[in-house]
């Protein structure tokens, strides 16, 4: 567990974004060249249904459709970057893209939501206001003859081809002024006449060539949308496209390679319009940066790690070696300590268990030394040898001895006693010499002192540090033998 310096992290500082969006807005149809091809003075005299009225309009559209959507992804990012992660600690490689991945997706979903429900406004902000295009694609005028007056009239498409829209007509015409989703295959026609007011759009001749997915329609935005490229992949096709039109020569057809492309040729441009012609966001989270913004002043951390062989001989080595030295060096005070305390527990006892400390008897660890120790002071008066003989049920009668010798302990009386002479005497030598002992052994007690400490623990340590060498060193002349003889084996 490591504790962050600074508990909010901006994303920038470790997730970044490289969004690819759809190779068409990095081509050649959306640049003013290729619209300029398109373009001609005389365009208004073709008829509605031909590519080439609106081609020009219709790329110049697809362009803003391409920056329309980069500079909203632009702005999107510019508001994710806003948001910061908050956490005292650091997060865990697992935890921080466990919980990273569903902020970012949940932010790509936001992102395309909000941009369709802008594009739906504004798509219905011009449905509502039906804007009279230059083209005569949805309405044209004709003037009264013999006055200034000019009546509109609405274009009439020989077929509606979305069939869920409610203005579809029972005659299968679609009319623009009620509503602007009116689209019909676009191709490239040797005519040019007149249009007839409240007549069907029709044409009298056939097509020099149809356009593949390309629609036109009422307004060249709707039909666009509605329009595929799948025309423009193709090189053949746009090559014709190119020579009937007079359009620039040196464009080239878009890559067809699915390695490109997550969209399939004929997909509608409003598919990918609604996916903000977003091929992909290439987002990728930074650890090591988002580790480094949180610089943890200290951190704490656990592993789980397998015992081997060598580890476990020298943790028992020196699991035994420790406690024998230990052992060895702790174990004479505590055994004198014992001693003493057993001592002193039966002196405290002792005084304990009589109704009255009698100063004249003395207890020690042993009988003799405490009776050596004592007087006959007892034994003089006649109420301490009435209780002893209550105590012990004995019968003793008052001693007849003077106040010095009542008062002196028992072994300085005995110490005073004359001694008895013997001729008697004893020859150790002789007896040794008759003994004749084949073996003798000895013990001796010794206190240790902190020098012989010391120098016990530093031969243990230079002992198993040897011993480890040379244990690892063995092992490994033996793996290493192992080792050749398999090879060996192989080869022969």
């Amino acid at each position: 567990m490591c504790r962050c310096s600074q508990t909010s992290i901006p994303y920038p500082q470790f997730v970044s974004f490289n969004p690819q969006f759809h190779q068409v807005c990095s081509s050649d149809f959306v640049s003013e060249e290729w619209f300029s091809s398109l373009f001609n003075v005389n365009t208004s005299n073709y008829h509605p249904l031909d590519f080439r009225l609106v081609a020009s309009a219709q790329f110049q559209v697809l362009s803003i459709l391409c920056r329309t959507s980069r500079q909203a992804v632009i702005d999107a990012l510019k508001g994710f970057n806003s948001i910061a992660i908050l956490s005292p600690n650091a997060l865990s490689h697992d935890v921080l893209n466990s919980y990273i991945g569903p902020s970012i997706e949940q932010f790509q979903k936001n992102t395309l939501d909000n941009f369709r429900s802008y594009h739906h406004f504004v798509s219905s902000l011009i449905e509502e206001h039906r804007f009279i295009s230059a083209l005569r694609t949805n309405f044209y005028t004709r003037s009264v003859p013999g006055s200034n007056i000019s009546v509109t009239f609405s274009a009439i498409y020989p077929q509606q081809v979305d069939l869920t829209q409610s203005s579809s007509m029972l005659n299968e015409t679609c009319r623009c002024d009620r509503t602007s989703d009116c689209v019909y295959p676009a191709g490239i026609y040797n005519q040019s006449r007149a249009i007839i007011p409240n007549e069907v759009f029709s044409l009298d001749v056939s097509p020099l060539f149809m356009i593949p997915g390309f629609q036109v329609g009422c307004v060249p935005q709707n039909a666009l949308l509605q329009s595929t490229l799948e025309c423009f992949y193709n090189q053949s096709c746009l090559d014709i496209v190119i020579s009937l039109t007079d359009a620039l020569r040196t464009v080239s057809a878009l890559n067809i390679s699915n390695s490109f492309s997550r969209f399939s040729p004929t997909t509608t441009i409003g598919i990918l319009f609604d996916n903000l012609m977003v091929e992909s966001w290439e987002n990728s989270t930074d650890f090591a940066a988002y580790f480094q913004a949180c610089a943890p002043k200290a951190c704490s951390y656990s592993y789980l790690q397998r015992f081997f062989l060598t580890y476990m001989i020298a943790t028992m080595a020196s699991i035994f070696g420790g406690l024998s030295v230990a052992l060895r060096i702790t174990s004479p005070w505590f055994v004198k300590f014992i001693l003493r305390l057993s001592c002193r527990q039966v002196r405290m006892l002792a005084t304990n268990e009589g109704h009255e400390p009698n100063r004249s008897m003395v207890v020690g660890c042993s009988i003799m030394s405490g009776l050596l120790q004592s007087t006959f002071e007892c034994f003089n008066d006649d109420v301490c040898i009435n209780q002893f003989n209550r105590d012990f049920s004995s019968s003793f009668t008052k001693f007849n001895l003077n106040a010095t010798q009542l008062r002196t302990p028992i072994g300085s009386l005995l110490d005073e006693y004359p001694t008895v002479s013997s001729s008697a005497s004893a020859n150790y030598s002789a007896y040794f010499e008759i003994c004749a002992p084949s073996i003798c052994q000895y013990h001796y007690m010794e206190q240790h002192n902190i020098v012989y400490i010391f120098t016990t623990l530093l031969g243990l340590k230079i002992i198993y540090l040897h011993s480890i060498k040379l244990i690892c060193m063995l092992a490994y002349y033996c793996t290493q033998y192992s080792s050749t003889s398999t090879r060996m084996r192989y080869w022969y």
